[in-house]
């Protein structure tokens, strides 16, 4: 038995695409969702973000990548940073804030998005695992791949 579709010439084209590799990614914010951690996580049912995000330059344009916001205790690194490169305000000394939530905030700005090792995702290899590290305001400038960055580490989609 069988499935009859219609492919495209674009759909039948398609082939493995190429990983990001190390570097600083002119990125854009496509799309973001509020969700949260599993029952079964280290910090169960726990508030995160989704982020979905778009190169915006150079060999790898229009590729995607992803990365979640923890949005609890311990865990703010990340929407800390993508919140400054946003242009939010922080008190250096931290304190509560009220981090928004709505989507118009996030969908459509640009950011710096840094891909690298991360020594503590292992592949089946023993090899760190490259994924977005860090997150900085953008103010211009073109995507570059870190030459050399990737030695020694596997690449996720």
């Amino acid at each position: 038995m069988a499935i009859r579709v219609n492919m495209t010439g674009q759909e039948a084209a398609s082939t493995d695409r190429e990983p990001l590799p190390a570097g600083k990614y002119h990125l854009k914010i496509t799309d973001m969702e509020l969700t949260y951690t599993k029952e079964t996580a280290k910090n169960p049912n726990k508030p995160m973000f989704n982020f979905e995000f778009t190169v915006q330059d150079g060999k790898y344009a229009e590729r995607k990548c992803w990365t979640n916001a923890c949005l609890f205790d311990g865990a703010l690194y990340t929407i800390s940073q993508i919140l400054k490169a946003l242009g939010h305000e922080l008190n250096p000394n931290g304190g509560d804030i009220d981090v928004p939530d709505e989507r118009k905030f996030y969908i459509g700005k640009d950011l710096w998005g840094r891909v690298g090792p991360n020594k503590k995702n292992l592949d089946d290899e023993g090899k760190p695992k490259l994924e977005l590290r860090g997150f900085s305001k953008y103010e211009g400038g073109e995507s570059a791949v870190t030459a050399g960055a990737a030695a020694g580490a596997s690449v996720l989609p």
